[in-house]
C-alpha cells in the first residue's frame, strides 16, 4: 500500500464517514447519545490507528489511552481523576471506562450523566467536551457533543496532517491497520 493510499483510506474513513455521520447526527437526526457513543467508538478506532493495533478487542483501553494523549491536555487530567463507584463497590476509571464502557455496553456513561446535543450552536469556546458537574447537590457527568465533536475533528485534522507529511512513526502504524483491514476475506 502506497502513502497515497494511505491518505486517500485515511480521508474517507474519517474525514469523511466519522465526521460526516457525527455532524449529521447532531444537526439533522439531533441524536444525543447515539452521537456521544459514535463519538467514543470513533476515538478508540483513531487511537487504534496512531497506536498501530486497530480496533481489536484485547487493545481496546490501550487504544483509547492512545488517542486522550492526543486530545487537548483537560481531556488527560480528566481521565486521570475520573472514579464512579458502583453499587456493588466496582470502580470504574477514566474516560474509558466511565464513558466509552458506560455507552456502549449499558446505553450511558457510568453514574448520574446528561448529554448535550445543541444542533443549533457552534461548540462553546474554552469548554470540553466531558465534564463533572454539581447540579443540586450531585455530581453528575456530562458529554457536550458539540465540543466533543469539535474536539474530534480538530484530531482528525491533526492526523490527517501527519499522514500528509508521512510523519515518521504515525503513517506506517497507520498503513499496517490499513493493510491487515484489506487482508480480512470473508468465507462461507
Amino acid at each position: 500500500m502506497t502513502d497515497a493510499e494511505v491518505e486517500g483510506l485515511y480521508d474517507e474513513m474519517c474525514s469523511r464517514f466519522m465526521v460526516e455521520d457525527i455532524r449529521r447526527g447532531i444537526h439533522d437526526a439531533r441524536a444525543n447519545y447515539l452521537v456521544a457513543l459514535g463519538l467514543f467508538s470513533y476515538l478508540e478506532v483513531l487511537g487504534g490507528l496512531l497506536s498501530g493495533d486497530g480496533a481489536t478487542r484485547d487493545k481496546a483501553t490501550e487504544n483509547f489511552r492512545e488517542v486522550i494523549k492526543h486530545l487537548p491536555a483537560d481531556y488527560q487530567k480528566l481521565d486521570q481523576l475520573l472514579v464512579v463507584k458502583g453499587a456493588d463497590g466496582k470502580e470504574h476509571k477514566g474516560i474509558y471506562g466511565v464513558f466509552r464502557c458506560g455507552l456502549v455496553h449499558e446505553y450511558a456513561p457510568k453514574g448520574p450523566v446528561i448529554v448535550f446535543n445543541n444542533p443549533g450552536a457552534a461548540a462553546v469556546s474554552g469548554r470540553l467536551g466531558i465534564e463533572i458537574k454539581k447540579e443540586n447537590g450531585v455530581t453528575k457527568l456530562v458529554v457536550n457533543n458539540n465540543e466533543l465533536s469539535r474536539d474530534f475533528e480538530d484530531l482528525i485534522n491533526q492526523v490527517r496532517q501527519m499522514v500528509a507529511r508521512r510523519d515518521p512513526v504515525y503513517v506506517g502504524r497507520i498503513k499496517a491497520v490499513f493493510e491487515r483491514m484489506e487482508a480480512y476475506r470473508v468465507e462461507t
